[in-house]
């Protein structure tokens, strides 16, 4: 998008938050006047028929297409905005315990918002709860997270957030082992739903949980957890890696640079490995760290040079909010819509 564009799409979305509706103008209405502008607009629902139509929808935002749908909707412009955030005003006065996607969204930012003030164990309560949300939306056909992510439609893709909160579990539990307990219960969990994922994502959780019981110091319950690992995906790098890490480069490790050598040299002894070089790098740091320059020069002497990738920065970004109406008129939220083509 240019410059130009940017601008234009900014103005826009001034425009329609000025003079068309929003969170603040609706949520001081008494449900009584929300329900009436909805009735006037053809939305023929009152509370009872309201509460009746939730249970077919998991989605605020999807709840108001359909009433577009089903009813003779007369509402056009700004107006369709009202729609959709009626409906999420509506949910969150008479049903609050009937979570939808955006109840879970909302608490998956907050989370984010949390880690930017550095409460990370603020965050991960906030996340922990977003996941027994999650699991409330789950069904047994869904092995991968992309058919979540599909009717979540987040503003951040659950994909994306699950690593999140796997890696800050890990650093909470810096201060407090319980949310070691926590990140272990949670990789078990996710890897046991998602099971059809890909080696990469479902390898990362199985050394998440393996690393919370070496820092619980449940150091053979561990070595048995990555020796598992290691089978099940013999050719991701990282199984060996963290389990080497282990011995020498976590915090308070004993140091035991033979052993953490010898897993290393088990992965490239393994001519199907993927991504050598990582094996090759943590072998020669691991020297290096040892004293011996000589072998940490052998083994970085070995690692394939590496292209380096220029790419262009993107010209100056907008920052809409994932909640705001869609500035190109559609009548859905922005997250919904024109974030989801990649502009702003």
């Amino acid at each position: 998008m240019s410059l130009l564009d940017d601008l234009l799409f900014r103005r826009q979305l001034m425009r329609r938050l000025k003079k068309g509706w929003n969170f603040d103008k609706i949520r001081p209405m008494t449900t009584e006047a929300i329900i009436a502008k909805l009735n006037s607009f053809g939305i023929l629902i009152d509370e009872a028929s309201f509460l009746a139509e939730i249970e077919g929808y998991d989605s605020a935002q999807k709840l108001a297409d359909g009433w577009r749908e089903k009813y003779d909707c007369t509402a056009t412009g700004y107006d369709l905005d009202f729609l959709w955030m009626a409906a999420i005003v509506l949910w969150e006065r008479l049903a609050p315990d009937v979570i939808n996607m955006e109840m879970i969204d909302d608490l998956m930012q907050e989370g984010y918002t949390l880690l930017e003030q550095r409460d990370w164990p603020g965050a991960c309560d906030a996340w922990w709860q977003t996941w027994e949300w999650i699991k409330k939306k789950l069904t047994p056909e869904m092995t991968a997270v992309k058919p979540f992510d599909d009717i979540f439609m987040g503003y951040q893709s659950i994909f994306n957030w699950s690593q999140d909160f796997e890696m800050e579990l890990g650093n909470a539990g810096l201060d407090d082992p319980t949310y070691y307990r926590k990140r272990i219960q949670y990789c078990r969990e996710f890897y046991t739903q998602f099971r059809d994922e890909n080696e990469d994502l479902l390898g990362s959780f199985h050394r998440a949980e393996a690393e919370s019981l070496w820092s619980l110091g449940e150091i053979a319950a561990a070595e048995e957890k990555f020796r598992e690992l290691i089978a099940l995906y013999p050719d991701w790098p990282w199984g060996y890696i963290g389990w080497a890490d282990c011995y020498w480069l976590l915090k308070d490790s004993p140091k035991e640079y033979d052993k953490a050598k010898a897993i290393c040299l088990k992965a490239l002894a393994n001519p199907n490995l993927r991504d050598r070089d990582d094996v090759l790098d943590r072998l020669a740091s691991l020297y290096e760290e040892k004293g011996d320059a000589e072998k940490a020069a052998y083994y970085r002497s070995q690692i394939e040079p590496r292209q380096q990738l220029s790419w262009q920065r993107p010209l100056i970004p907008i920052k809409v909010g994932r909640n705001d109406p869609c500035p190109c008129g559609s009548g859905k939220k922005y997250k919904h819509c024109c974030l989801r083509k990649g502009r702003g």
